[in-house]
């Protein structure tokens, strides 16, 4: 049996997760990747944790910026470097850029000693990319291996290295430093569409670690970085059975009591078939029975939603209390950081139900491959933490997209309009039930201004 090696945790959430508790005690970690990409900003949460949570003290070597602009911009993420200085808790040692490799190696040679007095166990240097073009090839492996590698064998410090790559340059460094390395990360930035970006990080060596999943979202946060683990579904270990009513007397008596807790519901359905107002009635019913809900509106603003609330006869402010109504602008969010916010805001306020109107805008802002992405998210959240998803969808969309939907999704049900006799009448079907009988009839819908709907067997003449 493999035993455990001393990990050195990061305190990045979703990092330690993945790297079964962080480094290697005393390991020499390559952080690797292109400007904007968070390796400052992580190797900064690196030193902060290691302080604040486990009392180590770490040193942070400064070759690209005074340390006075590095302390404003990390404060920004939540990461309060001044403070840890003033406290004694971590050394920052800005060195003016030089073109004389004595000036960095007299301040290389200073750790030794700042390293055995203050007792460090953990370092950054940011970056080597300042050094390493006044090396050649040899010296600079000498060096890494001797100076940078030995400290983690004489003293245990676990020391990141963070290497520049410019633009359009897939080469890290000048080639030896990953060969040094015990560990390397490559940062990147993954364009999505309209322009946007998001940031990913690529496990590409760990050395003590039996099994690497690579590529993991990063974003940054309030609080600094985090890396993107979802729930997995062997974590999953409740059974709930639990409903959650339509809020529509007959459809909830087909049900029998409404939507199994802890799934994903799609209403589908054409343009002015009552999509928003289902989801508001199933929302509404739900918030005057007590339950909490999160009512996420991707195209009407509030006051369009609580003036449609007022159609199905009921009042905002007498529900306003469990009833969450957020407009949001996906426009500048990732996958990542939609997948932070749904959890946050649901842990925040203790959700029992999220309702997503619509689908179809993320169409707009997403590929097919990113979408299923997002679903799968909410279908593992849901079943995770027993919170129960609906979300509309426009059904003129592609057939790809539909399918991925539908498939992903537990519940499916269509709402769609005809002209019969001169007059428009809607209807309801529902597709599928996960775990459920699948009602095989078709329901006419009736919307009654200030009663809200009704719904009734469709006959055929």
């Amino acid at each position: 049996m493999q035993r455990a090696l001393p990990r050195c945790p990061t305190g990045v959430p979703g990092f330690d997760e993945i790297t079964e508790g962080g480094f290697i005690r005393g390991s020499l970690v390559l952080i690797a990747g292109h400007t904007g990409t968070g390796k400052s900003t992580f190797a900064a949460k690196f030193i902060y944790e290691g302080a604040k949570r486990w009392d180590e003290k770490g040193i942070y070597i400064l070759l690209n910026e005074p340390k006075e602009m590095f302390f404003k911009f990390m404060k920004s993420f939540g990461i309060d470097l001044k403070t840890l200085e003033d406290e004694g808790k971590a050394i920052f040692i800005d060195v003016p850029s030089s073109t004389d490799i004595r000036t960095y190696r007299e301040v290389l040679k200073s750790l030794y000693e700042l390293i055995e007095k203050y007792n460090v166990r953990r370092l950054v240097i940011d970056s080597i990319s300042s050094i390493s073009p006044l090396l050649k090839e040899g010296e600079l492996r000498a060096y890494l291996r001797n100076t940078l590698a030995s400290l983690g064998k004489m003293f245990g410090v676990t020391t990141i290295l963070i290497v520049d790559m410019p633009r359009g340059v897939t080469k890290m460094g000048v080639g030896v430093e990953e060969f040094i390395a015990d560990a390397i990360i490559l940062f990147r930035l993954r364009p999505y569409r309209r322009g946007r970006a998001s940031r990913w990080i690529s496990i590409v060596k760990m050395r003590g670690q039996s099994t690497i999943t690579t590529n993991y979202e990063l974003i940054l946060t309030g609080d600094g970085p985090e890396v993107i683990v979802p729930p997995k579904l062997e974590d999953i270990k409740h059974e709930f059975t639990e409903k959650i009513p339509l809020g529509v007397k007959y459809l909830d008596e087909i049900l029998k009591g409404g939507i199994r807790k802890g799934t994903v519901t799609v209403i589908a359905g054409t343009t002015g078939s009552g999509k928003t107002l289902l989801l508001l009635n199933i929302a509404s019913h739900n918030a005057l029975k007590g339950r909490r809900i999160l009512y996420v509106s991707l195209e009407e603003p509030i006051t369009q939603l609580r003036l449609a609330l007022r159609l199905l006869g009921v009042k905002y402010h007498d529900m306003e209390n469990n009833l969450i109504l957020k407009p949001l602008s996906i426009e500048m969010h990732t996958l990542g950081s939609l997948y932070v916010l749904f959890r946050d805001l649901i842990r925040r306020n203790n959700v029992n139900i999220v309702m997503l109107d619509s689908l179809s805008t993320f169409s707009r802002y997403f590929n097919l491959r990113e979408l299923r992405e997002l679903m799968k998210y909410l279908a593992v959240f849901s079943r995770a933490y027993g919170v129960t998803f609906f979300s509309s969808l426009l059904i003129e969309q592609t057939k790809e997209f539909k399918t991925m939907i539908s498939t992903i999704a537990d519940n499916y049900m269509v709402l769609y309009s005809r002209i019969i006799n001169n007059k428009l009448m809607r209807f309801l079907r529902f597709i599928k039930l996960r775990a459920e009988v699948t009602p095989s009839e078709t329901f006419v819908v009736d919307l009654i201004p200030g009663k809200g709907f009704e719904v009734r067997p469709y006959v055929s003449r």
